[in-house]
């Protein structure tokens, strides 16, 4: 995690397969502009990483360690 940034991690299926992730994608996207735009959190960007599924998200998050985790979006 270089010093400059944050990054925040999620898992959210994808769009197409489970249409609500779709929207909190973009809702999480959205606010980690605004976020940004105003100066960071502590004077450091954030990055959203996604991850579509369990697996995915133990392989990315260990490759590529965040900060925090989002909940995880979990379909019905």
């Amino acid at each position: 995690m270089g010093e400059a940034q944050l990054r925040i991690g999620t898992i959210l299926p994808e769009a197409k397969r489970v249409p609500p992730a779709g929207a909190m994608r973009a809702a999480l996207a959205a606010y980690v502009e605004k976020v940004n735009r105003a100066g960071g959190l502590h004077q450091r960007k954030l990055e959203l990483v996604v991850a579509s599924d369990y697996a995915e998200a133990r392989q990315r998050f260990a490759a590529e360690p965040v900060f925090a985790l989002v909940g995880p979006f979990e379909p019905e």
